[in-house]
């Protein structure tokens, strides 16, 4: 396919002039269905995204950015995205905030919608595997934050280090002696979840291998319904209880699959950490208000913020190629009342 950056590209394609195809994309009539047919198969085989400002290049800076989140009522993603409109801000830039509900085709509505109003970098929660066609070719600086990217093309991404992540939580359970623990992660076929939560797995398999306790496939557990994971997690853990299953420690791999873990476990009367102890992820604000309160993964919402901005600027000046980079952050074991 032809790579098409303006309306002339498509008007000659099209076999029509410029200003009927400027008619199409603004639905102004004055042409034939045959016509509009034609230019907008034209439109969706090459990605085209209608400029705003009527440029077919990016020739200044708006001083934007745009930032894709796949949930802004998650504590741990509004810390993240507070922390870089207040680092943007220094800098000059405007941030438009899309909430994308972890749906693909809503994430590939913002990206031509940000590439329309020309923003000068994006910045995704996403492993963005849904792109407008021809991406690359407008040139915008885009990052990958927390979840690595798996587009067709290189992405930088900054992300935290969720393999030592899970080996600490993992390393936590060893020594104090747990031996029948068990996990509860999200859907193993979520594509959104899995790039992350295996590696939180992962590492939490090998702190128990390294120690020599064994973790029964059986005794992994998923999510089946996303949409509320404390009531799915307290569903869980219920069922577990009611089946009279021994268990000693739990390892929720997000702090509100661990809220749910001590709702339950608190309705059957055990004690924790004494009886069961449970171990979350994210060191999000459910943690510290939590009764009690909840050992957890810090993932550093401050450096994961402060490292995005600081490439995607050098990547908008020039200063970075926009490829290729990976920053992994950290991660530090949080010791609170549900584990000591």
């Amino acid at each position: 396919m032809t790579i098409v950056k303006s309306i002339k590209d498509i008007a000659r394609m099209a076999g029509v002039s410029p200003s009927t195809v400027s008619r199409v994309l603004n639905k102004n009539g004055r042409y034939s269905k045959e016509t509009e047919q034609r230019i907008q198969k034209i439109i969706e085989e090459s990605g085209f995204v209608n400029n705003v400002a009527a440029k077919s290049l990016r020739n200044s800076k708006t001083h934007t950015i745009g930032l894709m989140v796949p949930d802004i009522s998650n504590d741990f993603f509004s810390k993240i995205v507070l922390e870089i409109e207040t680092i943007l801000k220094e800098d000059d830039y405007s941030v438009f905030i899309c909430n994308s509900h972890n749906d693909p085709d809503l994430e590939l509505h913002y990206f031509k919608d940000l590439i329309a109003k020309q923003v000068d970098g994006i910045i995704c929660f996403s492993q963005m595997t849904n792109l407008p066609k021809n991406f690359e070719n407008y040139h915008i600086p885009v990052i990958a934050i927390d979840r690595e990217p798996l587009c067709n093309f290189p992405v930088p991404c900054v992300t935290s280090n969720d393999f030592d992540g899970g080996y600490l939580a993992g390393e936590a359970f060893c020594k104090a002696n747990c031996q029948e623990i068990f996990v509860i992660d999200y859907l193993p076929d979520r594509l959104i979840e899995t790039s992350f939560s295996r590696r939180r797995l992962d590492g939490f398999k090998q702190a128990l291998f390294d120690h020599q306790v064994s973790l029964p496939k059986k005794n992994i557990l998923h999510l089946k319904n996303v949409g509320n994971l404390i009531f799915e997690a307290e569903a869980i853990v219920n069922r577990l209880l009611a089946q009279s299953i021994t268990l000693d420690a739990i390892f929720a791999t997000n702090d509100r699959i661990a809220l749910g873990v001590l709702s339950a476990l608190k309705a059957h009367q055990l004690t924790i950490p004494d009886e069961v102890k449970v171990i979350g992820y994210d060191n999000s604000l459910y943690s510290i208000i939590s009764t009690p309160t909840l050992s957890t993964i810090s993932r550093h919402t401050k450096e994961l913020a402060k490292s995005t901005c600081l490439l995607l600027i050098d990547m908008i000046e020039g200063r970075q190629e926009m490829s290729g980079q990976k920053i992994i952050i950290p991660t530090t074991f949080i010791e609170r009342e549900s584990s000591h």
